[in-house]
């Protein structure tokens, strides 16, 4: 999931003009959204027609991401106004090469919903996300998350440089790692869909983490689950995976894959899969701990 972040310079009423913003550092939210603006969550810039100068833009716009970082309690407003105010910073913002038009004939070209929710936080699905984002960033995205790729006859999507450095993209707390997930993640769903499986569901696009991200019936009517790994790159260096992932393959066995997805950004992405994950790490890879989760006693 994502969210849409509302920044308009003025808005009809002026109720909420007072909120003191920062484009890309700061974002301040009455208590109705505290359950929507959530730490470590993709964020969308959205803004209305209106400007602080009296004068109107062509079209209410999109035109910016990033991720949601802290989020707390702004105590002195909060005592000042008489009601709770919230705060959250905000990280890793980027701004769109080009603002991307919202609405088309009065109708919502991304968002399907009524005109009254257009001035509110709102959720919105990772398609979404991706769809808005592609085309704000349409001079560096050669791909479309609506390609449907195709699957790799290679049987060796990894590097056989063992010494080779994590790339930016395996950071899973980076704004890039997070985007180059999400695109995987959709251009495998977009595979299975074309090849109508049964009851597929995207779950990661539902913020459910089972421990897998996507899942269909296969003709045997088994739950197929499809954890999802990309790259911008030909090849891994190595995959993360997490200790729920690594728990749910265990118990899924043959049940549990992993689709990787290499040149994830380019007109040819293409699909490694991994049949049975559990398998594979007894015979095929190394397992290395990079991360420990120190918890005070």
């Amino acid at each position: 999931m994502a969210i849409i972040l509302v920044q308009s310079e003025k808005t009809a009423s002026g109720e909420f003009d007072h909120y003191q913003d920062e484009t890309g550092k700061r974002y301040q939210f009455p208590l109705n959204y505290k359950n929507i603006i959530i730490p470590g969550e993709f964020f969308i810039y959205y803004r209305g027609l209106r400007k602080k100068d009296g004068k109107r833009r062509k079209a209410v716009e999109y035109f910016g991401f990033g991720i949601i970082d802290n989020v707390f309690k702004n105590e002195e407003l909060s005592k000042e106004r008489g009601k709770e105010i919230w705060d959250c910073t905000l990280r890793e913002y980027e701004q769109f090469l080009e603002p991307v038009i919202a609405k088309e004939d009065g109708e919502g070209i991304y968002e399907k919903i009524s005109n009254n929710q257009w001035g509110y936080v709102r959720r919105i699905t990772k398609e979404q996300f991706l769809r808005i984002t592609s085309k704000g960033l349409k001079k560096r995205i050669k791909n479309s998350s609506s390609v449907i790729p195709e699957i790799s006859n290679s049987k060796k999507p990894f590097s056989v440089n063992k010494n080779k450095e994590f790339s930016t993209e395996e950071n899973n707390y980076s704004k890039r790692a997070k985007y180059i997930g999400d695109l995987g993640e959709q251009l495998v769903f977009n595979k299975l869909k074309a090849e109508m499986v049964k009851e597929l569901k995207w779950v990661a696009n539902e913020n459910i983490k089972p421990g897998w991200d996507i899942q269909y019936l296969d003709s045997q009517n088994s739950l197929i689950c499809v954890e999802v790994k990309s790259t911008t790159q030909k090849e891994f260096s190595s995959i993360q995976i997490t200790k729920n992932e690594y728990d749910r393959a265990q118990e899924r066995g043959e049940n549990y894959h992993v689709w990787l997805v290499t040149e994830v950004e380019s007109q040819g992405p293409k699909i490694h899969i991994i049949k049975n994950l559990s398998a594979s790490i007894k015979s095929d890879f190394l397992i290395e701990p990079i991360n420990y989760r120190l918890v005070k006693n």
